[in-house]
């Protein structure tokens, strides 16, 4: 991604619950040192039925003047109800020139 500017993501979340009714996910982020740097747009929570899977859509974008070549490790995390669910760690770097 170049310095300043945002891309999109898209999170695939499945429940693989066996519940009978829906259940509420959300999805956040974890980030330390210079990753907590990055402005995320993150989707409202969300429900799923059993079986149910679905694309979302994740904002992040550089702070300016981001150094080329530099990389800012991100896990993204979904939770159902209040439990972990998944994570995924990601590497965001920024564009070299």
């Amino acid at each position: 991604i170049e310095s300043g500017k945002a891309a999109v993501f898209s999170v695939g979340v499945q429940n693989f619950g066996e519940e009978t009714t829906s259940s509420t996910f959300r999805i956040d982020k974890k980030t330390s040192g210079a990753s907590d740097s990055l402005e995320f747009t993150l989707p409202d929570p969300f429900s799923l039925e059993p079986g149910e899977k679905k694309g979302l859509p994740i904002e992040i974008r550089l702070p300016k003047g981001a150094p080329p070549g530099k990389s800012y490790p991100v896990t993204i995390v979904v939770y159902k109800g209040s439990e972990e669910y998944s994570d995924q760690a990601i590497i965001i770097s920024v564009k070299e020139e």
